[in-house]
């Protein structure tokens, strides 16, 4: 089984309302993703008033040509979650990523199923946000959702024997998705179709 290589293109941390340069960056990132034969890019901008930023968007579209587009979780600090979905859908996007504007997804899973329906299958909702293997089941049963996503990530022992003045931060593990936990997302949603 072939798994697509979606890229994250964005160009800082913080808001989502990017100037003219950080589109242009972004641009580039997306020429770069469809030179290298990656499948598809999630993007997301939004206006100063938190508005989906349509114009900026359809840039960075038009830059991905033929590969997949899903917009990210700017989404969920947009100002009107179901005019955003509305402008994500004119977009073209195939997807967007949701929290349903909450901390993770169990908590938004009833704002997502609204989304779900508002959507009528003209896009992909897909719940992210704290989804792991105890929770994935009941937020695909609440939300009426179909794909997910989960980092599926857990904090490696660091392999550094002594640590000796270094701030905790520094020194500690690194943060990698786990396989493990991966294959337990996977069988609970098995066991619970």
């Amino acid at each position: 089984m072939r798994i697509p290589l979606y890229v994250l293109v964005r160009p800082r941390a913080g808001d989502f309302a990017y100037t003219e340069l950080e589109f242009e960056t972004m641009r580039r990132d997306i020429e770069t993703c469809v030179a290298l034969g990656c499948d598809g890019v999630v993007i997301g901008a939004l206006d100063q008033s938190g508005d989906v930023d349509t114009k900026g968007c359809s840039e960075l579209i038009r830059a991905a040509g033929r590969l997949g587009v899903t917009f990210h979780r700017a989404f969920d600090v947009s100002r009107d979650l179901g005019k955003a979905l509305e402008d994500v859908i004119a977009l073209g996007c195939e997807r967007v990523l949701t929290s349903g504007g909450e901390a993770n997804a169990l908590a938004g899973a009833g704002r997502i199923r609204a989304l779900v329906e508002q959507a009528a299958g003209r896009i992909c909702i897909m719940p992210g946000a704290g989804i792991d293997s105890t929770n994935v089941a009941a937020i695909r049963a609440q939300t009426g959702a179909v794909e997910f996503h989960a980092s599926a990530r857990r904090q490696f022992p660091s392999r550094m024997a002594a640590r000796i003045g270094a701030p905790r931060d520094l020194a500690t593990g690194e943060w990698r998705s786990d396989g493990n936990e991966v294959r337990a997302i996977v069988e609970a949603l098995r066991q619970n179709a």
